[in-house]
């Protein structure tokens, strides 16, 4: 059994998915009070059924496994309860920290679409594609929520912060003394270059 609560709509999709879940679980017969194969059936499939709604935006979700019995035989029915919360959707990207970056570099590495849920999950793989350019020291993403949720719905906005590697400037090989020795010298503007490096 699947009770939800909090009344949003999730999709068709998603519904049958949740049902195909219960079905099997249903398939199993789960003793009570449930042996570990059992409870590990049960934290599985309510595992799957919270996944489900995070994708969906439903990101302080709360899903609860209960086994009922039902009969002296010592089978259970397992009841999935479902508290959603507000869906969030991604209303707009702000960003700060940038003094040398354009926004367009951000953006196409974050991936992220206005007018979609916020999946956290998501938002945690964008992250991971920004600081991946090697273009910046820290990234930070933060839901902002923006006013109150109207109809279970609640527009939040991504605030990007991010911190840019500085412009050093690297100077490699060999000081010449003032007994002309060898000298080999390069400067480079990237601060992230190779071992053995002296910042000047």
């Amino acid at each position: 059994v699947l009770l939800i609560l909090g009344g949003q709509d999730v999709g068709d999709e998603v519904a049958a998915d949740l049902a195909r879940v219960g079905g099997d679980i249903g398939d199993r017969e789960i003793d009570h009070p449930p042996a570990a194969a059992g409870l590990a059936a049960v934290t599985a499939a309510r595992n799957h059924v919270e996944r489900h709604y995070r994708t969906q935006g439903f990101n302080s979700v709360q899903v609860a496994a209960t086994a009922v019995p039902i009969d002296s035989t010592a089978v259970v029915d397992v009841d999935f309860v479902v508290t959603e919360g507000a869906q969030e959707i991604l209303k707009d990207v702000v960003t700060s920290g940038t003094t040398r970056t354009r926004e367009g570099v951000i953006f196409r590495a974050l991936r992220l679409r206005v007018g979609q849920p916020a999946d956290a999950e998501e938002w945690s793989l964008a992250r991971k594609r920004l600081f991946d350019t090697n273009v910046f020291r820290t990234v930070d993403i933060q839901s902002v929520p923006i006013g109150d949720p109207v109809d279970g719905v609640q527009l939040v906005r991504a605030q990007v912060t991010v911190e840019e590697y500085p412009p050093w400037r690297l100077r490699y090989g060999v000081q010449v003394d003032r007994e002309h020795r060898a000298l080999a010298g390069l400067s480079a503007g990237d601060g992230r270059a190779a071992a053995g490096a002296a910042v000047s």
